[in-house]
Parts: structure tokens; C-alpha cells; sequence
């Protein structure tokens, strides 16, 4: 028996999955990341959302800032890190990767991107990974101080599905070889990096307690929003106001001069004829008078 493309897509569980996710996807960091980086802005992700979540209003200002301005970060040793080991977490969550900016259905700038996507018995879970030197475990202290659950909350919320798999992997923390790393050979650097020394995977339900955590973090990033928004106007009225320097040629320098210096002499010929009028009409009404 032959079996179609067609057939294969409709009968693959994942590739179903896929395909329903597309139409809400906005942009992937693997395909085009300064895209990517552009679409993040125009909207709350899941780092600005645990921000406006829980975050303090120092905070909240200087994710505003970020937006307007842009983020000086751009990562560091730990970034590359946990990118170098996510397809390898992936791998043990039984997961695909993702790695597509996706919004909810009828919330285009509500965004979130999933490191992957695992398959459940009834649809579909969304995956996290985590590398660091700290044990991070679901409710632990460091998990809770970095915002790990409301980022997750926020990834569930964008993709639309009910569970989570969080997976984390703690090292040794040495450094001592990533200077060496051949950089144009990522398949090699796990040999000039921290070593793995645990790794755990906690599957995560939306309940109703979460569900509640999640409503009231989907308000506070439309308040950010709406914020955003006034300042992004008042920007543009501000620049709109003041009056823009434009740079001419020579010859063009020149055309403006010569076209001031025929207004002024209008106007100066306007001055005398209009001297001249009032001077005849005051002369007839004298005659007038007389007469």
C-alpha cells in the first residue's frame, strides 16, 4: 500500500498538531531571528508577562523602557548554554522542537515561544527547558524567585493547551574551557562546558488555583499594553512637533535664497503701494472737503 503526503500529515498526531498551531504563529527564531526579535516587541512574552505578573513597579518601568528602547542584553555564557543543551532536553521530554512565536486566538499580541512541543493522549503539552548551576525543581525557591511557573503559565496561555512539561538539568558550573570552545562547531562544546550533574522533568496541570494566577497576569499585561500604547503616542505627537532639519545641496541653497529675496521684495513693493493708496485717498477727501 502507497500512502500519500496527505495521508501521512492527516495521520501523523504531531503534524496535526502542527498545522492547527500555524495559523497563530508569528515568527521563529531559528528561521529569521531579527524578525523574531521585531515581533517580540510589539506585544507581552512571557518574560514581560512574569514581569507584570509579579514584578516590582521599578520593574514594570524598566520593561517599559526596554520596549521603547530595546534590551542591551544579548546574552552570555549561560544563554549559549542552556540553547547549546535544549535539543538534548528536548530529547529526553520526549519533545519536538518548537521555538515558534505564537499568540492566542483573538490576542495577536499576547506572545510566548515554546521550546517544544510533546505529544499528550488528548491533544498536546508544551515543553520548557532550564539549565543552571542551581538545583530548580517545580516550587523550589529559586524556581519561584526566577518566575519559572508564571513564564510556563504564559507559554500554556499562548499555545492554547492545559499541560506543561518543565525539564531542568543542573551542572557543575565551570567554565574553565568555554573560552576554548570551537565557536563555529556547536556539536563540540559540550566537551568545553559545565558538566551535567542532575536533571528532572515535572509535568504541569492548568488547575483552577493556576488558572486564576493566569487571569489576573493576562489583565496586568493588557494594563502594560494599554500603557505602551500612550507612551508610544505621546512619542510621536512630541516628534511630530518639533521641526525636523532637513539636509540640501548647494544648488539647492541657492534656488531658496533667490526665492527669499523675490518674497522680500514683494513684499516691500505691497508696503509702498499700499503708502501710496491711503496718501490718495486722503488727499481726495481733503479736496472733497474744500470743494
Amino acid at each position: 500500500m502507497v500512502t500519500t503526503m496527505s495521508e501521512t500529515t492527516t495521520l501523523d498526531p504531531m503534524a496535526r498538531v502542527l498545522a492547527a498551531l500555524a495559523p497563530r504563529q508569528v515568527a521563529n527564531d531559528k528561521i529569521d531571528r531579527e524578525d523574531w526579535l521585531r515581533k517580540r516587541l510589539y506585544g507581552v512574552t512571557a518574560t514581560t508577562a512574569k514581569v507584570m505578573a509579579n514584578g516590582s513597579s521599578a520593574e514594570k518601568s524598566a520593561e517599559l523602557k526596554k520596549k521603547l528602547e530595546g534590551d542591551s542584553f544579548t546574552g552570555n555564557k549561560n544563554t549559549d548554554w542552556g540553547s547549546h543543551r535544549e535539543a538534548f532536553l528536548l530529547q529526553e521530554a520526549q519533545a519536538t522542537e518548537y521555538g515558534w512565536l505564537i499568540h492566542p486566538t483573538g490576542k495577536p499580541r499576547h506572545l510566548a515561544t515554546p521550546d517544544g512541543i510533546r505529544l499528550t493522549w488528548d491533544g498536546f503539552a508544551i515543553v520548557e527547558c532550564k539549565t543552571s548551576k542551581y538545583e530548580i525543581p517545580l516550587g523550589s525557591k529559586v524556581f519561584d524567585d526566577y518566575g519559572y511557573l508564571w513564564q510556563i503559565l504564559w507559554q500554556m496561555y499562548c499555545a492554547e493547551t492545559d499541560e506543561a512539561y518543565y525539564i531542568w538539568e543542573q551542572h557543575d558550573d565551570d567554565w574553565s574551557r568555554w573560552a576554548d570552545r570551537p565557536k563555529d562547531r556547536p556539536e563540540e562544546w559540550a566537551a568545553y562546558g559545565p558538566k551535567p550533574i542532575k536533571r528532572e522533568i515535572h509535568h504541569i496541570v492548568l488547575t483552577p488555583e493556576l488558572k486564576e494566577k493566569l487571569e489576573q497576569m493576562i489583565l496586568a499585561s493588557d494594563r502594560f499594553l494599554a500603557r505602551l500604547d500612550k507612551k508610544v503616542a505621546e512619542l510621536k505627537a512630541a516628534q511630530a512637533a518639533e521641526p525636523v532639519e532637513v539636509e540640501v545641496s548647494h544648488e539647492e541653497k541657492l534656488v531658496i535664497q533667490n526665492i527669499e529675496t523675490q518674497a522680500k521684495l514683494y513684499r516691500k513693493g505691497l508696503d509702498a503701494e499700499k503708502a501710496s493708496k491711503g496718501s490718495k485717498e486722503i488727499a481726495l477727501a481733503t479736496l472733497l472737503e474744500i470743494s
